[in-house]
């Protein structure tokens, strides 16, 4: 695929400042491994050194730059890394082709219901009974689908996921290698011979549309229930959501964060807003929380807009007594 100086610019919204309209690259790349038949973007500051000994044909800028680097033609943009998103999709737009077909080695109960002619199912792939599978939905290689799934429409499973029982997925979901959606939430009480019993976690996880998960990342299912995580929520790679925990619509998960049991996060209540500082649990209209990690036992929350609670963890000493109920 390619694209001319000029299809750049309309593609982008962006204005040209200089440069042949029929120049055209055939890719992107970053400034300092573009070559001249790659578009690349100034979407920083501090990249601005790269910018001036940059190789790329075509580059994306903001306006009011103080120096152009020679022999590159340049498409003026209010938001240069949005638009160069757009060239990103458009260039893997030919990477990824959805192509619809069942594998021979699948397995699927009989009692499940789609459309085999509009998804498709990867190698090794099982499927429990009564799922419901929306319309272009590609699930991937070595995927385990429970019993009474539901998935909506053009969401993409990657290899080895696994979505246990009843859990259920909106529009437009996509999920990375390796996570798990729907596992049991971590609840024990002690019982009388002194020894922890496991809590039947019957709940589900319903995932909303447009909502992203990471490599590896674990989402607990309700004790009873739905843990819930809102439409088009991002979660990064290697979380854990624990049981009954409620993500609001639009948040960041950074990776390596872990939200505690029936913790909710960027929830939007009648209150009014109350400022970054304050210890609270309640949140603004649009929340956007990015929960960066800083250490193995503490998180530091970065707010974007909004405000959210978290289980604090906590070192216990050597000596101290097991507890008698333990769930998060």
């Amino acid at each position: 695929m390619k694209l001319t100086l000029e299809a750049v610019a309309a593609l982008t919204g962006g204005k040209i400042l200089s440069g042949d309209p029929e120049l055209t690259v055939f890719g992107v790349a970053s400034l300092l491994d573009a070559s001249r038949e790659e578009a690349s973007f100034l979407g920083n500051e501090k990249y601005f050194q790269d910018f001036l000994h940059t190789s790329a044909g075509i580059v994306l800028v903001p306006p009011g730059l103080p120096a152009y680097p020679e022999h590159a033609a340049f498409v003026e943009v209010d938001n240069p890394s949005m638009a160069f998103n757009a060239l990103v999709k458009y260039f893997m737009a030919s990477a990824y082709r959805f192509t619809p077909g069942i594998h021979p080695t699948a397995i699927i109960d009989p009692t499940a219901s789609f459309n085999p002619d509009k998804i498709h199912v990867g190698a090794y792939t099982c499927i429990g009974a009564h799922c419901i599978i929306g319309d272009g939905t590609d699930i991937g290689n070595g995927c385990d689908i429970g019993d009474g799934v539901t998935m909506g429409e053009n969401c993409r499973l990657h290899a080895h996921v696994t979505i246990r029982e009843r859990c259920k997925l909106g529009n437009r979901v996509t999920i990375q290698p390796g996570a798990v959606i729907g596992s049991d939430g971590f609840g024990f009480l002690m019982g009388d011979n002194g020894r922890y019993v496991g809590i039947d976690q019957v709940g589900i996880v319903e995932l909303g549309d447009d909502v992203d998960v990471g490599a590896n990342t674990t989402i607990d299912r309700a004790r009873f229930g739905r843990t819930i995580v809102g439409e088009g929520t991002k979660i990064d790679n290697l979380i854990q959501l624990g049981h009954n925990v409620v993500v609001g619509r639009h948040c960041i998960i950074v990776a390596q964060s872990g939200i505690a049991g029936s913790t909710k996060v960027g929830i939007m209540p009648p209150s009014p807003p109350r400022s970054a500082s304050q210890d609270t649990s309640t949140s603004v209209p649009n929340p956007r929380w990015a929960l960066k990690r800083e250490s193995s036992r503490t998180f530091r929350k970065t707010l974007l807009t909004g405000a959210c609670r978290l289980s604090p963890t906590r070192t216990l000493p050597a000596n101290t007594p097991p507890s008698k109920n333990f769930q998060h």
